[in-house]
């Protein structure tokens, strides 16, 4: 007998097939359970398949793996035969680690043995080719060992459970009342301070060698943690050439904090922190070597501590980390931190918290570089609270200055707007602004788009345009935002003052030659600040005034637009958060708040004397501008988004809902006009324009009262080209950013090309087209519905008797005749759709705790109705389908629930409701459309 076999079977004989369990109950293994492997204990085994008891951050359970999901610790092996190289002697064993000539195995008495590999059966000796040497490796963290882990991009405190397959099980603390448990990777793994993993350390010779982590290290000596817990310095000349390789590239420590001369960060400093892609305001409580701890107020989530690398931290406003500053002799010096800079000085924070202000061309050539590729900013203006401003009241209050006014929704009310009489003043709006029917172009920044357009006017027909950066990268790229002035009359644009990445332009008035920023934080860039500055048009630097906190309304997420209108020479009326209040800039108060409103985008009537906003569920309101008092209210039927104008002379209200289009006479006594809402699509933030003689603009779809419905487009080219392969001719790079009505005008900006360079432009053009009004002369406005009450309409005859007879009473409510030769048919289906697999992230409230994922597969039952002419669809309507979200309470279980949008049903033909006017389909966006081009306006008969 060999000695190889004299070591293993040194026991007894062991007669086993070559087939054999992979894991025997008792092991001691890891399975994989959403992507997480975690220990536990083989119960039994059968058939390829494991009872295994394990712990996972839910706690204790017993569940069923495939072979393919189990592993042993440390990169050991499943049970198999180990044979020599005879084939004549086996041994069941397990693969426990190798060195370059032999491998250890472990028996199923728990003895271990080491043998030669070249003792072994030629099967085993090429799988252990494959397997690498660990006889050197040591574990880089070891269970008890006090590190931190890395959760969504964030740094948190733990201690290591066990350490396996090169992932650590750590129990780390996040802030919450209980400590929380999972598996990471080693690249998500670090000790504090720097400090390095466990390794072996060996000298120049390899005689000796030993295990130990990095601690620190100077310019000639490194000082190593054995696993004693004792320290040891020793020269880095005397390490062998691999870790003298590796040292080489870690800084000396104490040097580990120093950027341009100084500790960049400082305890006590004003700072702000990013939490995924949000910044929030906080305090430096300590400086680390690798970063800093940092209190900040996260908002909802309260007040917390964590730690932060220094690429998640960053002064506002552009400022700079702290840094010694030399004069250009070099015989002077001062510790300070940058806090802004114009075209010729800057201003430097000194220790004692005092501001200088240094001529650049006095400093060193170094910083005089930096400072000429430092951009020159509107410097943020300093932060002040509005008297009488704060969180809007949800419960009703006796309107009063500085207080917030309720909304008509919760009790209040005003006379019926039919028999409200408003005296109009002379205009003042921006809505009557003069500009020349004109376009021009300018370069903006590669990655910017256009934001706010605000018409000036004056000789020069000036126009203020914002840009900023909307890639998704903006956020860690120090892209801009910039304002420009462009000049209708003179074709030519000018660049205004730069802004700081987070700010939007929101609104200008020459009168008050104010601008007004907003500042935008979070995924959703929620504005949260408004910042004020002195400018006239056409100049290229702003004058800092100050800045205000948002006031939020209770429960909400702050992501309504900002809609802010500057009036006369110190106020603003400002819409935000469910409510619109009047601002006196010049005394920085706020005169009312009116809340609890529907939607807070209001419109302003020419002398702005009134305002309008959606009051409540189905009411306008039209209020008194200086007072915040409700003039008159009006109804509207129906639900949805809505959206109102004051027509272009001030005497009329207009509302445009999902359903109808409502028009109230403010200077008569005429009752309200209904309209048919004749295919118009609008929302909340749709601009709606009364241009008289019969026209509305909504968005970019022109409707004729005397229609009754959408009569012309004024779009892109890629938008109106959708179903339209004609127009697919005049495509280009321009994507529409802006259309506003001036009057009977439409002001029109765009951005057009992309990464390589990119331009804004900005037009105005009369509304109608004159061509665009002789193309709709030739149109006979009754040739253009399909279907009317009395018209003829086909019921499909394929269609199942319980669907049929819901089309046939949904015909006969319109009155319809049922006719089997029309062209037009009603039509619909009922029937599974197609399957669906969708993975569902599930979370516990109350008795139900944790989170996991589950994935069903479900093939939903799909109802359809809809109108079809030639092969074309007119109109169509549909329910059924898979659901995103399912609230579960008690025992019921995701699968059951959604399993239920699989039963049969026929609800949607039970009470099917069609409209009862129908437009061709080759008429539903309008008679034509006027295309803005890069090459000016193109009029196109449908």
């Amino acid at each position: 007998m060999t000695l190889l076999m004299m070591m293993l079977l040194s026991s007894s004989p062991v007669h086993a097939q070559e087939d054999i369990d992979p894991v025997r109950a008792g092991d001691q293994i890891e399975v994989l359970s959403f992507s997480t492997w975690y220990p536990g204990v083989v119960e039994s085994y059968a058939a390829g398949k494991a009872m295994v008891k394990y712990t996972s951050s839910f706690g204790e359970k017993s569940s069923e793996f495939d072979v393919t999901k189990m592993r042993f610790p440390n990169n050991e092996g499943h049970w198999t035969v180990w044979k020599d190289a005879t084939g004549k002697f086996r041994v069941e064993a397990r693969y426990i680690s190798r060195t370059k000539t032999d491998v250890t195995i472990r028996k199923a008495d728990g003895n271990e043995a080491t043998v030669p590999i070249a003792g072994l059966h030629p099967t085993i000796r090429a799988l252990l080719a494959k397997t690498p040497v660990t006889a050197d490796i040591v574990a880089p963290v070891r269970a008890g060992d006090q590190v931190e882990v890395q959760s969504w991009k964030k740094w948190y405190p733990g201690t290591v459970k066990s350490f396996s397959n090169d992932k650590a099980t750590v129990e780390y603390n996040v802030g919450r009342s209980s400590p929380s448990t999972g598996s990471f990777k080693l690249e998500d793994i670090r000790f504090a301070n720097g400090e390095g993993h466990w390794q072996i350390w060996k000298d120049a010779s390899e005689k000796f060698q030993v295990e130990a982590r990095f601690i620190s290290r100077t310019e000639t000596d490194v000082t190593i943690r054995k696993t004693d817990g004792s320290d040891v310095t020793m020269p880095i000349a005397s390490l062998h050439g691999s870790l003298r390789t590796l040292l080489a590239k870690t800084p000396i420590t104490s040097e580990l904090n120093k950027i341009d001369g100084a500790v960049p960060i400082r305890v006590d400093d004003q700072i702000q922190a990013r939490v995924s892609s949000t910044w929030y305001d906080g305090v430096v409580k300590e400086v680390r070597v690798v970063g800093a701890l940092i209190e900040y107020d996260a908002g909802t989530w309260g007040k917390k501590t964590e730690l932060f690398e220094l690429d998640d931290l960053r002064y506002p406003n552009g400022e700079g980390h702290w840094r010694l500053w030399a004069s250009a002799t070099g015989d002077s010096q001062i510790m300070g931190r940058f806090m802004a800079r114009d075209e010729t000085h800057v201003t430097i924070l000194k220790e004692d918290k005092t501001e200088i202000r240094v001529a650049i061309e006095q400093l060193s050539t170094p910083l005089k570089k930096l400072l000429r590729e430092t951009p020159v900013i509107a410097r943020r203006p300093p932060l002040v609270e509005l008297a009488g401003a704060g969180l809007i009241s949800e419960t009703p209050s006796r309107p009063s200055i500085g207080t917030s006014i309720p909304g008509t929704n919760r009790g209040a009310s005003g006379p019926d707007l039919s028999t409200l009489t408003i005296a109009l003043g002379p205009r003042v709006s921006q809505q009557t602004v003069a500009l020349p029917q004109s376009g021009t172009a300018f370069s903006i920044e590669p990655k910017h788009t256009v934001g706010s357009v605000i018409p000036i006017g004056g000789s020069e027909g000036w126009i203020a345009v914002g840009t900023h950066d909307t890639s998704w990268s903006s956020r860690d790229a120090k892209m801009l935002s910039q304002l420009y002035w462009a000049s209708l009359t003179q074709k030519k644009s000018s660049a205004g003052p730069k802004f700081y990445p987070d700010q939007r332009f929101v609104t200008y008035s020459p009168q008050q030659r104010r601008a007004v920023v907003a500042s935008v934080r979070g995924t959703w860039s929620e504005p949260h600040q408004l910042s004020f500055y002195r400018i006239d048009a056409g100049q290229a630097t702003a004058v800092p005034e100050f800045t205000v906190n948002i006031p939020k309304k209770k429960n909400s997420f702050n992501r309504d637009p900002v809609r802010a209108e500057l009036i006369g020479d110190h106020q603003m009326l400002f819409g935000y958060g469910g409510m619109v209040s009047l601002w006196d800039l010049d005394e920085r108060r706020v005169i009312y708040q009116v809340g609890d409103l529907q939607s807070s985008n209001f419109q302003l009537n020419t002398d702005h004397q009134h305002f309008a906003a959606m009051s409540g569920t189905n009411t306008v309101g039209v209020y008194e501008t200086a007072t915040g008092q409700l003039s008159g209210q009006g109804s509207l039927e129906g639900s949805g988004d809505t959206t109102a104008c004051f027509s272009h002379d001030g005497k009329r209200l207009v509302v445009a809902t999902r359903s109808e289009i409502y028009r109230w006479d403010l200077i008569g006594t005429n009752p309200v006009q209904t309209l048919p809402i004749g295919g118009v699509q609008v929302k909340r933030d749709t601009p709606l324009a009364d241009l008289g003689g019969g026209w509305l603009v909504a968005g970019p779809q022109l409707y004729s009262s005397g229609l009754g419905l959408i009569a012309w487009a004024y779009d892109s080219a890629r938008n109106a080209s959708f179903g339209r392969p004609d127009l697919r001719k005049y495509i280009d790079d321009v994507n529409i950013h802006h259309q506003q009505m001036l009057g009977t005008k439409m002001l029109v900006a765009a951005t057009m090309g992309g990464s390589k360079g990119k331009s804004a432009l900005v037009g105005v053009a009369g509304v109608p087209h004159r061509d665009a009004v002789e193309m709709m002369k030739q149109v006979d406005p009754e040739s253009i519905r399909m279907l009317v009450r009395g018209s003829r309409i086909k019921i499909d005859p394929q269609a199942p008797p319980q669907i049929a007879a819901g089309l046939r009473r949904a015909a006969k409510a319109n009155g319809w005749i049922e006719d089997s030769t029309s062209e037009a048919t009603l039509t619909g289906s009922a029937g599974p759709g197609e399957t669906q697999t969708l993975t569902y992230r599930t979370i516990g409230f109350g008795t139900r705790s944790g989170s996991g994922e589950e994935t069903h597969s479900v093939t939903p039952w799909i109802q359809k109705a809809s109108v079809v002419y030639q092969d074309q669809s007119a109109w169509s309507t549909a329910v059924g389908g898979v659901p995103y979200s399912v609230h579960l309470s008690g025992d019921e279980q995701l699968g059951n629930e959604l399993q239920k949008s699989s039963n049969a049903s026929y609800a949607l033909f039970d009470n099917l409701r069609v409209p009862e006017e129908i437009i061709y389909p080759k008429y539903q966006r309008g008679l034509g459309v006027t295309l803005l081009t890069i090459k000016g306006f193109v009029d196109i008969a449908n």
